[in-house]
């Protein structure tokens, strides 16, 4: 960020506006002189903008602190797109076709993740619950957080087509999200919550969005109990129906159609 893009923009009177996506300076070990100099680079740039945006109520707050006013504006997903999971026949089909040789009837519970060392520890989380399962259900990681790689109750499929993501989405019988570090607000959380899925997953996994634990999600940071709420979810999936429908209906609250209207507003 920063440079020399606001006097450019001043001298063509074009608006300059930064999207703050989280505070980078929060990435680095805290009270460290790297830390700070990266936090009085990342405010200079930021006042350097004519508006500044920010994606939670948290990271708003905390640049007010430092005299940046902002205007919040979450992330935004097409929700529609969302919504229209295939069928589950249709994603069975889907699933059989990408690899004969699995068993795709069997429960799983899914995490899609990249590249990030938060999601590279939350995998090899996953990978030590799916090995103290039962047996009768598996875990699934998609993305470049882990490649292709198959072990008891284990699979990691890496990157997928968006039809096959889909197809994951619908036949999964819950979405994972062991977070135990991250900035910002998650995408693959609200795109999970936007397909009508269970989610389970550490406070982390939902930072930056109001959710209620036992209505829109459940929330739970004691991993050791985690193997029992799984099989839990697995056995008696009708309890669990109504969090799938809240967590769709509250995914709903952020679609960008909706939401990015305020970035057309500071532009006029």
């Amino acid at each position: 960020m920063g440079g020399d893009r606001g006097p450019i923009c001043r001298r063509r009177g074009v608006k300059l506006i930064l999207t703050a996506h989280d505070v980078l300076a929060k990435q680095l070990p805290p009270d460290t002189w790297l830390a700070q100099v990266a936090l009085a680079e990342e405010l200079q740039a930021l006042r350097e903008a004519d508006e500044v945006v920010t994606l939670s109520p948290d990271d708003q707050a905390f640049f007010q602190s430092h005299n940046i006013a902002s205007h919040c504006i979450p992330i935004g997903l097409d929700t529609q797109a969302a919504v229209n999971l295939p069928a589950p026949e249709k994603a069975l089909a889907e699933l059989q076709a990408f690899d004969p040789s699995m068993d795709w009837r069997k429960p799983f519970c899914l995490f899609v993740g990249s590249q990030h060392l938060p999601n590279l520890k939350a995998v090899e989380q996953i990978q030590a619950l799916a090995q103290a399962g039962d047996g009768h259900w598996q875990a699934i990681a998609v993305g470049s957080c882990c490649p292709p790689t198959q072990q008891r109750n284990f699979l990691a499929l890496g990157k997928v087509s968006d039809s096959v993501l889909q197809a994951l989405y619908q036949r999964s019988a819950l979405v994972l999200i062991p977070l135990e570090a991250g900035t910002g607000m998650s995408v693959k959380t609200l795109e999970a919550m936007a397909c009508g899925k269970v989610i389970l997953g550490t406070a982390i996994a939902f930072r930056g969005y109001p959710v209620e634990s036992g209505v829109d999600c459940l929330i739970n940071n004691n991993l050791a109990t985690y193997v029992g709420v799984i099989e839990d979810i697995i056995q008696h999936p009708h309890q669990y129906e109504q969090l799938g429908n809240s967590a769709r209906n509250f995914a709903q609250n952020y679609d960008y159609r909706q939401l990015y209207q305020t970035y057309l507003d500071l532009l006029s």
